[in-house]
């Protein structure tokens, strides 16, 4: 999981923590892509709009390096236009959910990119 607002990262963190998951969290779009290529992941949630690197751009280099191009991504934003979700299927994302979502949704969407992997 990574989001620069520490309330949604706490928000998801306990949400995934509930549903048995393990979670490692980044503050910037630079330590999430890190760990994501360290760690590979069963799913990544990035925030679209992050320091260092945003999450259109993570989730780019993560399709373009082997160890990342078949970890699911779900981008997070809080700013949806429609031209957003075309930015985010051309950097390769999975999915694509609006802030504030609802807690039930992520977690089903989370497990479904989970199960088709």
């Amino acid at each position: 999981m990574a989001d620069d607002d520490a309330d949604i990262v706490r928000f998801v963190e306990v949400n995934l923590r509930l549903e048995g998951f393990q979670v490692v969290t980044a503050r910037d779009g630079q330590e999430a892509l890190t760990k994501a290529l360290d760690l590979q992941p069963d799913v990544i949630l990035l925030d679209v709009l992050m320091p260092r690197i945003d999450g259109y751009t993570v989730c780019a280099r993560l399709r373009a390096d082997q160890r990342g191009a078949a970890i699911p991504v779900i981008l997070l934003t809080a700013n949806f236009i429609t031209a957003d979700q075309e930015v985010a299927r051309r950097a390769g994302a999975d999915d694509f959910v609006v802030k504030p979502f609802d807690p039930y949704e992520l977690m089903a969407r989370v497990k479904a990119l989970i199960r088709a992997r």
